[in-house]
């Protein structure tokens, strides 16, 4: 149950940030990917689709995978811990977090770049919305 509904709590969280997003982010170069993210801290594993040509409204769908199937056939899948994640932006970074094995990427590294770019490209005018608020 925890895991649905932490599912949902990041799946919402992203679409609202994407909808709040001034640079209008075109996420078509993801679509219909899956990029799987298995934290250490976690007890279960998050599937995260892109859906955008689909859902204009919420073009990000975060879930746990079904099954095995699920995990194997995900263009990318990521194994690593929060802490290892702050680091995955230095991209000279990550061979040595593979090699320390803090680190475990299987699959098209793009898609995760691609994935992680468009994260950090947010650009949501936080004082509008918090004014809106108030």
């Amino acid at each position: 149950m925890h895991q649905q509904l932490l599912s949902l709590a990041i799946e919402k969280a992203f679409n609202k940030a994407l909808a709040l997003d001034l640079s209008n982010p075109n996420l078509t170069d993801l679509n219909g990917k899956s990029l799987i993210v298995d934290l250490r801290e976690l007890e279960f594993v998050l599937q995260f689709t892109i859906v955008s040509a689909i859902a204009k409204d919420s073009p990000i769908v975060v879930s746990a995978p079904a099954d095995e199937h699920d995990i194997e056939s995900a263009d990318c899948r990521i194994h690593t811990s929060l802490r290892t994640l702050k680091e995955l932006r230095q991209t000279q970074a990550l061979t040595e977090l593979i090699k320390q094995g803090q680190l475990d990427i299987i699959g098209d590294i793009k898609v995760a770049q691609q994935f992680a770019g468009h994260i950090e490209s947010l650009n949501i005018d936080w004082q509008s919305e918090l004014a809106k608020n108030i």
